[in-house]
């Protein structure tokens, strides 16, 4: 860490107030007997020598265009493997070969993509209709921080889509487009006298 201090070129020190960074829980790479930076950096034995040039040899596993995403990613899923990323493997996100660092910041002490008022932006890098859409006058309010909307924030895509695949269209996390919706509009899931199919 001496070489990836605050105000090097590739800083890595915040990644001490992540989650990842935690010392006392067993599950956090830098927890006792779990590699530290080489849990997801591979081993890096060579990279901690200088070559006779004053270079160094970059550690294995770079989450970069320098290692393929499904190296990757595999290496996040191999801790992150909960019920949450079940229906990673073919999903769209998956399928389109989107790194988790495309969306995640580990080393960031915020996580622009975690946080209610900053995800909207995150996603929008990506999916440009999705930003068009929300600036139309009747929308749900995700709008993100560049809005000069008053009520910034107040939904964030995670909301409804599930980011990690799931098994209906659209990525939802309920199991129609009816359901997702009746979540918050429960005034309008009925029975009614006179009732007509959803619009």
């Amino acid at each position: 860490m001496a070489c990836h201090k605050e105000g090097r070129d590739l800083p890595a020190h915040e990644i001490f107030t992540t989650p990842m960074g935690v010392t006392g829980d067993p599950g956090s790479p830098f927890a006792a007997g779990n590699h530290d930076c080489e849990a997801c950096h591979g081993p890096s034995k060579s990279h901690l020598r200088k070559q006779k040039d004053g270079t160094r040899l970059a550690p294995p596993i770079t989450f970069d265009d320098k290692t393929p995403v499904d190296k990757q990613n595999n290496v996040c899923l191999n801790c992150h493997n909960d019920r949450a990323r079940f229906h990673w493997p073919g999903s769209t996100h998956d399928t389109e070969g989107v790194a988790c660092v495309d969306c995640h910041e580990v080393h960031a002490a915020d996580d622009a993509v975690l946080k209610l008022e900053t995800q909207p932006e995150v996603c929008y890098r990506c999916h440009r209709e999705q930003r068009a859409q929300f600036l139309r006058q009747s929308r749900h309010p995700v709008q993100g921080t560049t809005s000069s909307a008053s009520y910034v924030g107040l939904l964030a895509c995670t909301d409804c889509h599930q980011p990690h695949g799931s098994s209906t269209p659209g990525d939802l996390k309920r199991n129609t487009l009816n359901e997702q919706c009746y979540d918050c509009h429960a005034e309008k899931r009925g029975p009614f006298l006179w009732e007509h199919a959803p619009v």
